[in-house]
């Protein structure tokens, strides 16, 4: 939940124990949050205060508390002169300590990201650890939840609530529509329970937000000053799991494959192993239906009986596929050794549109 929130939520709380109105505005007089009805006129009060510079005054009926020189927030108060008094010192001091509470969290949270980017010194990062009571040698995955649409506040909430242990766990903002998850994991997990915990990532974010999701995850780091590795791992693995492998919900590092070799091949290189294996144009080359009838055969581990079941065509019917797509790109899918080759040139063809994208 954010700052906005937990004030307007303490401020409602108070005033159903009061019944006193209180509100909280910017400097410029923006309403910020609170119970004060709009219509209520408090802004000639609110202005005069603004200009001030004092730290409480009664005005016009309203009683206004600035938190002190140079902070953003200005509280006002109504009711009789008393009680508003003595609710606006309470409200005032309960705000003051859930800002000071959020200045933390941010601080903690802008510490980490940095720290999983690689950009805090390990002398700096000691230090810091230590004031925000971190423990360095603690066992700490990352997981990436790239989600398609939705609020990020809502996919926060669902990723705390699912943690064994949420106070423990970090959830971090990384970019547009992608979270960080710096997940504790025990001594004895490690990608099995990384995958079980990603799949229930997709499962519950999809069903409880409707919208699409995919979860990468790094391997699991000993020390904290490892969480950049973790870190580097997920976000190659969302990325690489993009190209080669888009029907994946899930994404380990751990288990890319050839993918991750492809990924850093040079992209000349890659154009003319094409050119000598497939010819000048690959999707010319073969239609659509002999493409879907490769990736089932792959699917299926090269088992022609079991490709021809599920594709439901008799068995020498897709021999006669096989033999076609065989003339025409010159590779038997049947061979090992030509499968492993188309399969090679898929994925170098995936690679280099994704890399046209970029362009």
């Amino acid at each position: 939940m954010i700052l906005k929130e937990i004030i307007q939520k303490s401020l409602e709380e108070l005033y159903e124990i009061t019944k006193l109105e209180a509100s909280l505005f910017l400097p410029d007089g923006t309403y910020y949050a609170g119970t004060m009805e709009e219509e209520e006129n408090v802004e000639p009060a609110l202005l005069s205060f603004l200009h001030s510079g004092a730290q409480f005054q009664e005005l016009l009926g309203y009683y206004l508390y600035r938190f002190n020189e140079e902070e953003d927030y200005i509280l006002v108060v109504s009711g009789s002169k008393t009680d508003a008094k003595v609710l606006g010192q309470l409200a005032l001091s309960q705000i003051q300590n859930l800002i000071l509470v959020d200045q933390e969290k941010n601080s903690k949270d802008n510490f980490l990201k940095s720290l999983m980017e690689g950009k805090v010194p390990e002398a700096v990062a000691l230090a810091k650890a230590e004031k925000f009571r971190l423990n360095l040698d603690e066992k700490r995955a990352v997981f990436l939840i790239e989600y398609m649409e939705g609020n990020e506040e809502d996919i926060f909430e669902i990723i705390q609530n699912m943690g064994e242990t949420p106070e423990e766990d970090v959830v971090l903002n990384i970019e547009d529509n992608i979270i960080a998850l710096i997940k504790k994991m025990q001594d004895d997990e490690g990608e099995e329970e990384q995958r079980e915990l990603a799949r229930a990532f997709v499962d519950t974010i999809n069903a409880e937000m409707m919208t699409k999701v995919r979860v990468s995850y790094g391997s699991c780091v000993n020390q904290m000053m490892e969480l950049a590795r973790s870190f580097s791992e997920a976000r190659t693995a969302l990325e690489i799991g993009q190209i080669f492998y888009a029907d994946q919900k899930t994404i380990s590092y751990q288990k890319l494959g050839i993918g991750r070799l492809l990924y850093r091949l040079p992209e000349e290189l890659c154009e003319t192993f094409m050119k000598e294996v497939i010819g000048d144009n690959f999707e010319g080359e073969i239609d659509a239906e002999s493409l879907g009838t490769i990736y089932r055969f792959f699917e299926n581990g090269l088992n022609v009986s079991e490709t021809a079941r599920q594709l439901y065509v008799h068995r020498n019917t897709l021999v006669y596929r096989l033999e076609k797509i065989q003339k025409q790109l010159g590779l038997d899918i049947r061979q090992f050794d030509d499968a492993v080759t188309f399969k090679i040139a898929m994925m170098v063809d995936s690679y280099l549109k994704w890399k046209k994208r970029q362009e």
